[in-house]
């Protein structure tokens, strides 16, 4: 994989990048609040209402990666 797409690419981050662009296509809506990892716990999640609900959340309540994994495992 990494003479196709560069060092520190694997195949599995490879799918991660491809999963995320499938649930948040429009890089409009991508929030510079969250970080990398907050988007990797949320494209996870089964339902688009659910992912806006909980960027909302992280936004204003500035959860960081442990809080919103903790609100989603909890059913907030």
């Amino acid at each position: 994989m990494e003479p196709e797409c560069g060092n520190g690419f694997s195949k599995i981050q490879n799918e991660i990048f491809r999963q995320f662009y499938r649930t948040l296509p429009i890089a409009n809506t991508l929030y510079s609040q969250l970080s990398w990892s907050q988007y990797k716990i949320l494209i996870r999640l089964d339902n688009q209402d659910k992912i806006e609900f909980y960027i909302a959340e992280t936004i204003k309540n500035n959860w960081t990666v442990r809080q919103l994994e903790r609100q989603i495992y909890s059913s907030l």
